[in-house]
């Protein structure tokens, strides 16, 4: 069993952004695993066990009822560059073992950050102390129909989906879909329909690449509306 790396795309935080071309930076951690792991997210259940374990990477400070002003006076973190203690989390991934009836912790192999940034000529500032940010939909129990694919068009009557699951191979011959060839997302993964190695939900086939292994993409809002509270995690931010 392979472990998993975890991309998140999000918005620009303290670089400077280029004005006739689009340009990024990646926010890098330590490899040796997360910071911590558990049922931790001041975010959404502050003060409360969270309903299901995070893996969590950032500043040391993190906890049930972290602040931004709790993360800023980290005494460390897991990132790579000196003097961010943001605090970055995702759900812990595990997988169920049929021949043995077990539940197994995937571990996390790396986690990368990628702040986008669009041609401007405005600088760029960091985030607010104290901003929350959220994407993806906890509660969601019936599969989004895009046909496998992301969709970042906040106008889509249809709603956002902005994870992805990727599976990378050594090989592609013979050819050969990694998701159920027709499925409704109720039993098994969907096809990304334009793109062989990605999909929603889990593929069948061993994620074989080298330094490629299963990947989740999961990508954050970029527009934010400074007129809504810094912890309105709701609303303040869209895509």
């Amino acid at each position: 069993m392979k472990s998993t790396p975890i991309i998140a795309a999000a918005l620009a935080a303290t670089a400077r952004a280029a004005q006739d071309e689009r340009t990024f930076a990646v926010l890098r951690f330590y490899g040796d695993g997360p910071l911590m792991e558990g049922r931790v997210d001041p975010i959404v259940s502050p003060g409360k066990t969270s309903s299901h374990v995070h893996t969590i990477q950032g500043g040391s400070n993190i906890g049930i009822s972290a602040t931004g002003e709790d993360l800023m006076d980290s005494n460390c973190s897991s990132a790579l560059v000196e003097g961010d203690n943001s605090a970055y989390w995702f759900p812990k991934l595990y997988f169920y073992d049929s021949d043995n009836d077990t539940v197994e912790p995937v571990d996390l192999y790396y986690a990368n950050i990628y702040y986008f940034f669009e041609p401007t000529d405005d600088d760029v500032v960091a985030f607010p102390v104290g901003l929350q940010m959220t994407s993806g939909n906890a509660s969601l129990r019936e599969c989004p129909n895009f046909y496998g694919s992301l969709q970042l068009d906040s106008g889509n009557s249809s709603g956002i989906q902005p994870t992805q699951w990727t599976c990378p191979r050594s090989s592609y011959e013979p050819a050969s879909w990694e998701w159920a060839s027709v499925s409704d997302g109720s039993t098994a993964g969907i096809q990304d329909q334009g793109n062989q190695g990605a999909g929603q939900g889990f593929p069948f086939a061993e994620c074989d690449g080298l330094y490629s292994p299963l990947r989740q993409d999961l990508h954050f809002p970029s527009c934010y509306d400074p007129s809504k509270s810094l912890t309105d995690y709701e609303n303040n931010m869209v895509f």
